[in-house]
Formats: C-alpha cells, structure tokens, sequence
C-alpha cells in the first residue's frame, strides 16, 4: 500500500513542484560516499540558535509563506514518488552528541536498503543492512553472516516515518535564521499522553535536517546529506548466498527487541 502512496502523491507532488521551485538541480550532482559522511562528525553541526523574539518569529509575521516554499511532505513525496532511484545519507546525533552512527538510505525500483550501525546487547558494534524486497524485508549481518527475515513493508526506515509525520498538518511553522522549521507533534502509540515532535528544516526547498524526541526529551538529530536520484554502487541491493537464514511470516513492527539484539 506504501508503494502505491507513493505513486499517486508522486504524480500529484510533481506538478505542484514544477510549479513551486521544489525542482532542485542539486538533484543530478554525483552521489556522496559514505565515508564523506562519516568524515564530518561533529564539524557540520549546526550552531545552536538562540531564540530572541527577533530570531524566532512565526513565520507569518517574518515572511510570507507563499507557494514557492518546499514543504518537507511536497519534497519527500516527489523524491520518492518520482525517481526510479534514490540515495541519501544521514549523520546520527544524540542530545548534539555525536556517537559515530551513520546511515544510508538507496532505492532501485521496487528496492529499498538501509546500511546503519547498531549495537547488540553486549554493547558490540556491528553494520546492518535492511534490504527491502519482493515482498519481504531481510536484515543481513555480514559480520555474523546471519539474515533474518520478515514480511514487507519495513516499517522501520526512516524515510517512510518521515513521509508518514509530515502527511499531517504541522503545529508550527517558523523562521530560524536561514531554516524554515515545519513542527510535527503525534501522540506515541505505547502511551497516547505522550507526544513525538518532529522538527523539519527546510532550506533552499530541500530537507536538512530532522530532529526527533518524545516530550522535548532525549533529543536524536539527523543531519542529511543531499537528496540524489542516482545510485553509483547497485552491490547495496545484493542478497548474499551461504548465510545462515530465519524467516518470519509476520512484520518487524518493532515491538519486540530488533533481530541484531542478541548477536
């Protein structure tokens, strides 16, 4: 059902872009490595911005939020709904601490991965690739040579939980030095009385940054690269052969501890 979503809001998101300047040439450039990701750690971190009454407007008293603003629901849905490809990476931080997880995200067709880092439960590090396809979502292990897998769709890539926050109407929307900031709040579904708030920051009609925390606490800040509709390396998509395999007939809805946990 996801897939189709995407379809149909692709179509429609494309004409109002075209219209809108969501339409970036940024788009073609060649695709970043992951180590140029990796690279940065803390350098890129954006400066704390202090809220004065002068920096911290709504928008609506700053500038005019008119059509030729991006939103981050009109710029996720026409990067995914209409390119045969698509890659992005992400540096990971937590409370402005960063703690070396990175994370790519590629798509090919009807393909989806994400390569991230984790840890098990003795705290050991290891490299995740989530490879959505045919139905199925497959999480391989290459350092333990392990794939377990699950029926589609997965539920837990941070694209799709991005285009599924901002299909809502957002709480606020301000102006922050040179970001404008789209505030998504959502109850949390093990206890309603609790919110999730995302933050979007939006520059240039292209996404930035997100930030994520349930209650303003325990803030987790993602950091994006550019958004590009090329794939340089299709070895992402591989499914390996002489590993030990599980199969699931249920989805991975993330209730339970995640299949690396006891590695």
């Amino acid at each position: 059902m996801i897939s189709k979503i995407f379809i149909i809001w692709g179509l429609y998101i494309s004409i109002i872009a075209l219209s809108t300047g969501c339409v970036k040439s940024s788009f073609t450039t060649s695709i970043k490595e992951d180590t140029e990701v990796a690279n940065t750690t803390g350098a890129t971190q954006l400066e704390q911005v202090v809220e004065t009454e002068e920096n911290f407007k709504p928008l609506a008293e700053k500038e005019d939020l008119s059509t030729d603003k991006c939103t981050p629901y009109q710029f996720l849905n026409l990067m995914t709904g209409n390119a045969e490809a698509l890659s992005f990476h992400y540096i990971v931080y937590t409370n402005d601490r960063y703690e070396g997880k990175n994370g790519s995200f590629y798509k090919m067709g009807d393909k989806s991965v994400v390569i991230f880092q984790a840890d098990n439960m003795k705290g050991d590090e290891s490299g995740i690739r989530e490879l959505e396809m045919e139905g199925h979502v497959h999480y391989i292990m290459d350092d333990y040579k392990m794939i377990k897998s699950y029926l589609a769709p997965a539920e837990d890539f941070l694209l799709y939980e991005m285009m599924d926050a901002t299909n809502n109407t957002p709480s606020t929307v301000v102006s922050e030095e040179d970001y404008i900031i789209y505030e998504y709040r959502l109850p949390f579904v093990q206890d309603v009385e609790q919110q999730i708030i995302y933050r979007f920051f939006m520059k240039e009609n292209s996404l930035k940054k997100m930030e994520y925390s349930i209650n303003n606490q325990a803030t987790t800040t993602y950091e994006f690269s550019d958004f590009l509709q090329t794939i340089t390396d299709e070895r992402v998509f591989d499914y390996p052969t002489g590993y030990n395999e599980e199969w699931y007939d249920y989805i991975n809805t993330g209730e339970n501890m995640p299949p690396w946990w006891e590695l």
